[in-house]
C-alpha cells in the first residue's frame, strides 16, 4: 500500500486493522483474506521489529491458509519462510 512504500507503517498498520475488522463481520472465519490480512500485519510488526507480534500474526494467518487452501499453496508456504525469517532475526 501506499502507506508502506512510504514507510509510514503506523499508518499503514491502522488501515489493516480496519481491512481485518470489515472481513471478520463479511467472511467466514477461515477465508484466505483473513488470513492475507493477519499476514500482511506481520510483515508490518516485522519491518516495526515487533517480532514477537509478527509472529503471532504469521501463526494466525497459516493456520487460516491451512483450513482454507491446498497443502501446497504458495500463500502457505511464504507464510511459513516469513515465519522462518522472525526466527532468524531473533
Amino acid at each position: 500500500g501506499i502507506y508502506q512504500a512510504q514507510h509510514n507503517y503506523q499508518d499503514a498498520l491502522e488501515c489493516m486493522k480496519k481491512t481485518l475488522e470489515i472481513r471478520k463481520v463479511l467472511l467466514p472465519i477461515n477465508h484466505p483474506d483473513i488470513g492475507a490480512s493477519y499476514s500482511n500485519q506481520g510483515v508490518i510488526y516485522r519491518r516495526l521489529n515487533q517480532l514477537d507480534s509478527a509472529l503471532k500474526f504469521y501463526t494466525m494467518a497459516v493456520e487460516i491458509y491451512r483450513k482454507s487452501m491446498p497443502a501446497h499453496h504458495p500463500h502457505i508456504a511464504a507464510t511459513l519462510m516469513n515465519i522462518g525469517l522472525i526466527y532468524e532475526d531473533k
